[in-house]
């Protein structure tokens, strides 16, 4: 399961602070509502900080979103491991 819950930042700024895992169907809950707010023009930031999971998909899923100008901010350190070791596998 993975909680969403959106913060309006100023200045069109979207902080979307996740809590759960990013895995199985909530991969594609959490890109539907980034593409949600970058369509309309909106910066997004994803805050990790109580995120426990996340599989190779939602590895995929924010290494794409990062790679879109999305700011990821404080993860845990499983999710940074999870993450840089899914970030060098791709840059072979």
């Amino acid at each position: 399961m993975l909680r969403i819950a959106t913060i309006e930042m100023g200045s069109g700024i979207k902080e979307l602070h996740l809590s759960g895992s990013i895995s199985g169907a909530w991969v594609q809950e959490l890109q539907e509502c980034c593409e949600t707010w970058l369509a309309a023009g909106n910066a997004v930031t994803l805050d990790l900080k109580d995120v426990q999971y996340a599989d190779y998909a939602g590895l995929e899923l924010i290494s794409r979103l990062k790679s879109r100008k999305v700011v990821v901010v404080r993860w845990t350190p499983l999710i940074a491991k999870l993450l840089d070791a899914h970030e060098a596998q791709h840059a072979e």
